[in-house]
């Protein structure tokens, strides 16, 4: 039976949205707390789409920042490194 699911691509979001996307996340690595509101009415036609995509950049982020202060001592560029080098790990 095949895979019914599609993989979203960037080929799936517009300009804008890759655009809107980029600067929403750089303004949550510089701690600025953005209106996640005001980033989708850039992309009105797009909130639907968009909005489960901007919640999961915060989550991610909380969860990078929970881990750094748990473990103020590994460096996770090194352990993604590591971890893409496990057998059967393919970028």
């Amino acid at each position: 039976m095949a895979d019914e699911r599609s993989d979203t691509t960037e080929l799936d979001f517009t300009d804008a949205e890759l655009d809107m996307f980029g600067d929403f996340t750089e303004a949550v690595q510089r701690c600025e707390h953005p209106d996640m509101e005001k980033y989708l009415a850039r992309c009105p036609g797009s909130a639907a789409k968009m909005r489960p995509i901007l919640e999961m950049a915060l989550l991610m982020d909380s969860a990078v920042t929970q881990y750094r202060r748990k473990y103020p001592h590994v460096d996770l560029r090194k352990l993604r490194e590591l971890v893409q080098k496990q057998p059967g790990k393919e970028k």
